[in-house]
């Protein structure tokens, strides 16, 4: 194809594009001067040579066509081809034809090896028959045309007798409004000091020549092949005011402002070459819609007290011209088409007229990386069918026994890798819409989530654990996606990022890998060489963890956690479960055998050619990224009862690169083998390395794919909230989402490694877990570690609460816990003698704390609550006094009995000594709540509970006074202690907090 022509439809593809782009954009594009910018744009590329230019194919040449058919062979066969096409024997120099017409005459002429030079001589057409032609005749007609070369020849003839047409039509009628300008006048001379004065005004140094006219034309700025003109016909003057001809002439001096003229000059261009694109007609008319709407925003902004007389003039100039015929090359007042559009902005909105500095460095760095771009359309590589006669094909035995010999070159394999991610605005999208969905039920009671979540309604609504259970998961997941929604977060998410920095060495059945803490920290040594003496694991790995899996191992899993050098805690684990070690998995090969594989690990190329045969099927020939690869589909989990649908691993092999699986599409078909709402996520090679006579993807891509969010809002739009019980969603395609790419930056080949390495001892005294007998050892000794007794609360909830025992009562007088029987009671142990020690900076904190005590007492003790305080033994009334004066509030008090200071008979009896225990105890004398079976059930959870109900963001406390992070703190524990109080007014059976999940 023609160079010339190949160029100019490429650059109309291009702006085809790009003006699709913009027109989708225009409804949030509210500046005209900037919708104006970017069409001149389009018009720039269209005419823009380029010099970036990649080719793509568009037609296949009959040639090539029979070509394809006779190039599907196996690659074993190719090469056998190939190797007998460097056989055939060299021809001697003096028996060649000298003549170079021979290659024109016969294309693609190619000699067998058996046929003897004369045989090929004799082949060749008499040379009379050819020599009375003429060379024009030779070159056309040597060859019979096809039928992509004779439909590009008649469409650029065309294109050429349009392009010519159109400037012979265009010169014409300029050359005829240039005669009929002939008869203009000199404008009065109180006209031009009026257009001189706006044109000051609007930043203009010189003011073109205004001219008058009688005939029935537009006024219009002129400046084709000559110096620029204002026309003005003088009839419409007469009709107009002073204000009027200001706006009118305000309108014109804006074209030439902003230099509309010599955009006429760059349309007469492109549209004389693209005469025939549609596209080309559009972008013009908007160009022009564009350019009076600037023009307008410049007269109101101008002449912000005249926008009536403005538009009272547009609706008479446009008005005047009953016929009005288009002047080629003239910048006019605009079309009657969207007049009204016009009128209503000029009369009410506010119109914008300039583009920002930053907005235009953006459009000159778009045009940098545009205007050179042109794609060449070349003629497409043959295409093989996508199924052919299966008995050419390799079986799928030998396939995947191909693949595992490649690795079998390579092995034992030793290489350094990375992980890098990145997600796009789908995955933020997604991320937005759920925490959206989180945020209005969390605002949901109990009985509202019960009717929103009707499959676990009954267990809400008989259940008030299981409601603040779920409610705490919505709550961890919301905290979850708001930190990852922050600005911050959002902008290192968008942008690839390094998650893992690994060292891995192989042979197929043993393996061992090294990974740094800091999973980005690229300087981590992670292959220092063999790990021997054990107690290098504590000088130089303590940061980094390690997994080995050898035979020689007994068991033959060892891992080590490399937490730092500090013994006393669980350091490594050895075990027999190598799948239970997610962490060394990768997309990448590692040439494993007889692994048992998670079936919810669908995405690397081990897992993809590691099954038996019958769980493959087998597609045919087809063609990848110009490579003649394998397709095949694979089954390895049954068909889903309730759906009636199966994954399937669709794989492109390449033979010729050691059977290695260029692509993988994982995706949910049905019983026809048809994909279902596309791909669930796709794996794809982009380098391929070949060393040791085996090949290695060192390059891989993983893209997940998630849901459409702005698809899901649009369909609620359109349907409505309150229809979607009615109206379920549709389900949408799922689109592209998050972004994995494995490289390995260091590959060695046949790489032997250390028996200690994979022996991976570990340091005299180190504390690791068995996971076979279940015992924990110190590394050297024989005896398992004693199991250490879990902590756990003396008095459990629902236990009945035990007796005072206690010195005295304050009061003097004699009770116990039975006198309280059918009362709420809150025992409260008080160790006071701490306060008077309390350091001057802390007494705002013990006052407010104080003011919190009060409030509670005096709001519970009016609904017949009994608060009592338990002191330590060797307590005084005195301070006792003085306590509850700083108080601010009285309450039954007693004195511990005993002879121990600390630990008084009472208190040994519900629990350990501390600062001050507290214990909840419901009608019926039992246990419903304390300070320690808060600690052991996860009292935090149920802080982040509380804190949600009361719409107090934690993650800002860090930014708060301390003052004001007290005052939030004590917010929360009053909601805590104020809701299992009215539980227990309300004899509701006891009930700890957050169940454990």
């Amino acid at each position: 194809m023609n160079t010339l022509l190949n160029l100019m439809l490429s650059n109309a593809l291009v702006a085809a594009i790009l003006f699709a782009i913009l027109m989708l954009l225009r409804r949030w594009i509210k500046n005209p001067a900037m919708l104006h910018l970017c069409l001149l744009l389009i018009l720039v590329k269209l005419i823009t040579p380029a010099y970036w230019q990649p080719e793509f194919t568009l037609f296949t040449s009959e040639f090539q066509k029979a070509t394809v058919a006779e190039r599907q062979i196996r690659p074993e066969e190719a090469t056998e081809s190939a190797e007998a096409e460097q056989t055939i024997p060299p021809v001697h120099p003096k028996t060649v034809p000298a003549s170079d017409k021979m290659n024109d005459r016969l294309p693609g002429k190619q000699v067998p090896a058996q046929e003897t030079l004369s045989q090929f001589l004799s082949s060749i057409p008499p040379y009379e028959e050819t020599a009375s032609k003429s060379a024009w005749q030779v070159e056309i007609f040597a060859e019979p045309l096809t039928g992509a070369e004779l439909t590009t020849r008649v469409c650029t003839l065309i294109w050429l007798t349009g392009t010519t047409a159109w400037f012979l039509l265009a010169i014409w009628r300029i050359i005829r409004f240039q005669k009929y300008l002939r008869q203009a006048l000199p404008a009065s001379l109180e006209l031009n000091e009026t257009a001189k004065t706006l044109a000051q005004r609007i930043g203009l140094k010189s003011v073109p020549q205004i001219e008058m006219v009688s005939g029935n034309v537009s006024p219009l700025l002129w400046a084709c092949f000559s110096r620029a003109r204002i026309i003005l016909p003088s009839r419409l003057l007469e009709q107009l005011n002073d204000a009027e001809i200001e706006t009118l002439l305000l309108h014109e001096l804006a074209h030439y402002r902003r230099r509309d003229h010599l955009v006429r000059l760059l349309e007469l261009l492109t549209t004389g070459v693209y005469w025939w694109n549609p596209m080309l007609w559009w972008v013009r008319r908007e160009i022009r819609i564009a350019e009076e709407a600037c023009c307008d925003a410049w007269v109101v902004e101008t002449l912000p007290e005249k926008r009536r007389s403005y538009a009272e003039v547009l609706v008479k100039a446009i008005g005047f011209v009953s016929h009005p015929q288009r002047v080629m090359g003239a910048t006019g007042i605009g079309s009657q088409d969207v007049l009204e559009q016009r009128l209503k902005r000029i009369m009410c909105d506010s119109l914008n007229r300039n583009v920002s500095h930053w907005m235009k460095f953006v459009t000159v760095v778009i045009a940098i990386v545009l205007l050179p771009f042109a794609p060449m359309l070349g003629q497409s590589a043959p295409r093989t069918p996508t199924v052919v006669d299966k008995q050419t094909l390799p079986t799928v035995e030998e396939i995947l026994a191909g693949y595992r010999a490649n690795f079998k070159k390579l092995m034992p394999v030793e290489m350094t890798y990375r992980v890098l991610t990145q997600d796009n605005m789908n995955c933020i999208n997604e991320d937005r819409r759920q925490l959206k969905g989180l945020e209005m039920i969390l605002k949901l009671d109990r009985v509202e989530l019960s009717n929103a979540i009707k499959q676990i309604r009954e267990q809400i609504l008989e259940n008030d654990d299981y409601f603040r259970m779920i409610t705490l998961d919505f709550v961890e997941k919301s905290r979850r996606l708001k930190e990852n929604l922050t600005p911050e977060a959002i902008k290192t998410r968008l942008s690839e990022s390094v998650a893992e920095h690994r060292y891995l060495w192989t042979d197929g059945k043993s393996f061992h890998y090294r990974w740094s803490t800091d999973a980005k920290n690229p300087e981590a040594e992670l292959n220092r060489g063999p790990v021997w003496p054990a107690e290098n694991l504590n000088t130089h790995y303590h940061s980094i963890k390690m997994i080995s899996w050898s035979n020689k191992n007994q068991p033959p899993m060892r891992h080590w956690y490399g937490n730092g050098p500090d013994n006393r805690f669980t350091r490594a684990k050895i075990g027999n479960k190598l799948s239970d070690i997610y962490s060394f998995k990768t997309i990448a090969p590692l040439g494993l055998k007889e692994f048992k594989w998670n079936e919810n690990y669908l995405s690397g190329l081990d897992y993809a050619m590691s099954r038996s045969t019958d769980h493959y099927q087998m597609i045919g020939r087809v063609e990848y990224q110009g490579r003649p690869v394998i397709l095949i589909d694979g089954f390895f989990a049954p068909v889903n009862k309730e759906t009636g649908l199966r994954n399937r691993i669709r794989a492109w092999i390449d033979p010729a690169q050691g059977y290695l699986p260029l692509r993988l599409e994982s995706a949910l078909v049905d019983d026809v083998n048809k994909v279902v709402r596309g791909l669930h996520h796709e794996t794809e090679v982009l380098e391929v390395k070949k060393v040791a006579d085996g090949y290695y993807p060192v390059r891989i891509k993983y893209q997940e794919y998630t849901f459409d969010s702005l698809g899901i809002e649009k369909q609620i739009k359109e349907i409505g909230v309150e229809n979607l019980e009615d109206r379920p969603l549709p389900e949408l395609p799922l689109v592209p989402g998050h972004v994995k790419i494995w490289e390995a930056t260091e590959f060695t080949p046949r790489k032997a490694i250390e028996p200690a390495t994979l022996t991976l001892e570990f340091p005299k005294g180190t504390i690791y877990e068995n996971e076979i007998d279940g015992n924990k050892y110190h590394a050297g000794e024989p005896q398992p570690i004693p199991p250490s007794p879990e902590y756990a609360p003396k008095l459990q909830v629902g236990e009945i609460a035990p007796t005072l025992e206690v010195a005295r009562w304050l009061d003097g007088k004699t009770r116990n816990l039975d006198d309280f029987r059918g009362k709420v009671v809150v025992l409260l142990f008080m160790d006071i003698s701490a306060f008077s020690n309390i350091q001057d900076e802390m007494r705002p904190q013990l006052r407010m704390m104080m003011d919190w005590l009060k409030q509670i007492q005096q709001k519970y003790a009016a609904q017949g609550v009994v608060f009592i305080d338990i002191h330590p033994v060797g307590t005084t009334p005195d301070q006792i006094n003085a306590y509850q004066n700083f108080r601010q509030s009285k309450s039954l008090a007693a004195i511990d009995s005993g002879t121990n200071l600390k630990v008084g008979t009472t208190l040994k009896k519900y629990s350990d000594p501390g600062e001050m225990n507290a214990f909840l105890i419901g009608r019926d004398g039992r246990i419903v709540m304390s300070t320690d079976s808060a600690v052991d059930h996860h009292f935090e959870n149920y802080y982040y509970y509380a804190a949600t109900k009361l719409k107090i963001p934690l993650e800002f406390q860090e930014n708060l006074s301390e003052e004001e992070a007290m005052h939030q703190s004590m917010r929360i524990l009053e909601f805590i202690v104020r809701e299992q109080i009215d539980n227990a007014l309300e004899g509701k059976k006891p009930s700890l907090l957050i169940p454990e999940k």
